[in-house]
């Protein structure tokens, strides 16, 4: 299995994937694929590569496979950060999750070394190389430590002809450090280098005779993107937040486009919680990139620590999200017997309206819905720092049409458009009408509230040490299973007709 994909140069049109993920469904389109692959080509830009993760029920029957051979290597974000590809992490998340056999697995890792980037800072020295290369080894028991039940072979890539022959073919070398190759030019100790993977088999059979459960990031990771998702109703935004794009790694001087050797999509166009620059990324985006990038090193420590970054930057939308839900139960509590909510069951005609048209508070009733609802509305907007809002404010965004069509404001809309109709033709079926489009938008709103604090409850079921933050559980507890009681208890039809007639004809 070829998991290289995590190490092309800058300048390789070649973005390889595994054989055994490069493809979504059967159905998958590949000659629009060799199309796209021949027109970036001809333009000499560089292809974004189209991540597609390693599923076993996608191809289930890989489940019975006992020995793996893979053929992986390591990719530098930065010069100080050589990570394991991706599409080994992926690989080995996936492993995790099938059920031990007998015999049992084997994994033979053939890993292809990263060059150390030189610079005049870093000369090229082979202590330098040595260092770097022992960091990257390391790296591969975050990952790897998700495997308990395996035995494991690993061997450094001694030779270029050791890689598959699409990654032969693509002109990635100068990004490989071959310790054999290498000797021939400069004096390697090559026994030294080869000897970098028993220690790291050492290291990873330790971890298995760790009976204690396994932190598993990806899960944890899936976790908080289900919570993360409900404070952005913009579906397009939704996807930028949990996608990483260019200049997610702050700490690098030189804009990053490349994260694990995939290239980075920009974001979203107007995007006012994403900039080209991660100094205009939104706070809680900006951690969100960072969990992403501990995810898909499979890192605990990191990932709790952006984690807790992501939901203290929530937390103040999170209170006003609940502080919405108690201001929604207050006005049905308040409204459902009175105005538009007061609909005669027996007859069907709203007395209050009907019996002096011209004395009618229809109007009055619905301006005070909007102004209420509106006020409620506001509090489940995102809420947003100052260098963003002043964007938003100015319209240089597509903030406002990112929501246009959402059903929250068509229904607004709808609303203020009943308050330019007249009220005094129709009363009882425009009060209907209404009262339709009112239940409707409250509705809509309650729906923002309930499941949030579902998916907060959840936020740590995979957790088995120190969650590595605080966090008030009990704000908003028991919201997730309550409904909004727009019928009130012990009242039927037969005594909501009488108390109707009784209460306007007496």
């Amino acid at each position: 299995m070829e998991c290289i994909g995590g190490c092309g140069p800058m300048g390789c049109f070649h973005v390889p994937q595994p054989p055994l993920t490069r493809y979504t469904e059967p159905d998958y389109d590949l000659d629009y694929l060799d199309a796209e692959n021949e027109m970036g080509s001809s333009m000499g830009m560089v292809l974004s590569g189209t991540e597609i993760h390693f599923d076993f029920s996608t191809f289930n029957a890989l489940k019975k496979v006992k020995h793996w051979r893979i053929i992986t290597s390591a990719y530098a974000p930065t010069p100080s950060n050589p990570v394991p590809a991706k599409s080994f992490v992926h690989f080995c998340q996936a492993l995790c999750q099938q059920a031990p056999t007998r015999p049992q697995r084997s994994i033979d890792i053939v890993l292809a070394l990263a060059k150390f980037p030189v610079t005049h800072a870093n000369p090229k020295s082979e202590e330098a190389q040595y260092k770097f290369s022992e960091k990257q080894l390391n790296f591969l028991l975050q990952p790897l430590g998700l495997l308990r039940d395996i035995k494991l072979v690993m061997n450094i890539a001694k030779f270029k002809t050791e890689l598959p022959i699409s990654e032969q073919s693509c002109g990635a070398f100068p990004g490989y450090y071959f310790p054999y190759s290498e000797s021939q030019t400069v004096e390697v100790n090559l026994e030294r280098f080869m000897n970098l993977a028993p220690p790291i088999v050492q290291k990873y059979y330790a971890l298995v005779e760790d009976l204690s459960p396994i932190e598993k990031v990806f899960k944890m990771h899936k976790r908080l993107e289900f919570y993360a998702v409900w404070f952005e109703r913009s579906e397009r935004f939704n996807e930028d937040m949990f996608t990483l794009q260019r200049g997610c790694e702050a700490s690098f001087p030189v804009r990053e486009v490349r994260h694990f050797g995939w290239q980075l999509p920009r974001p979203s166009l107007g995007n006012p919680f994403k900039g080209l620059t991660h100094s205009s990324y939104h706070p809680v985006e900006l951690a969100l990139s960072r969990a992403i990038i501990a995810k898909d090193k499979e890192d605990v420590a990191e990932f709790k620590a952006a984690r807790a970054s992501v939901l203290e930057e929530l937390e103040p939308q999170y209170r006003r999200m609940m502080h919405a839900a108690n201001r929604l139960r207050d006005f049905v509590e308040k409204e459902r017997l009175k105005g538009v909510f007061s609909e005669c069951d027996g007859c069907g005609v709203f007395h209050q309206y009907e019996e002096d048209p011209f004395e009618s508070t229809l109007g009055d009733d619905l301006d005070r819905y909007i102004y209420e609802l509106e006020e409620i509305a506001s509090l489940l907007e995102r809420t947003m720092p100052d260098h963003i809002r002043i964007q938003v404010k100015k319209g240089t965004t597509m903030y406002s049409s990112a929501y246009l069509n959402k059903e929250r404001e068509k229904l607004f809309r709808r609303l203020r458009w009943m308050q330019t109709q007249d009220h005094l033709r129709d009363p009882s079926r425009t009060a209907s009408q209404i009262a339709r489009w009112t239940r409707k938008l409250v509705e809509d709103m309650w729906d923002d509230c309930g499941p949030v604090n579902w998916r907060r409850e959840q936020l740590f079921d995979d957790d088995t040490t120190d969650i590595g933050c605080k966090i008030n559980m009990q704000l908003g507890e028991g919201l997730s299973d309550e409904e909004l009681e727009w019928n009130p208890q012990g009242l039927d039809s037969d005594d909501g007709f009488y108390y109707m007639h009784s209460h306007y004809r007496s």
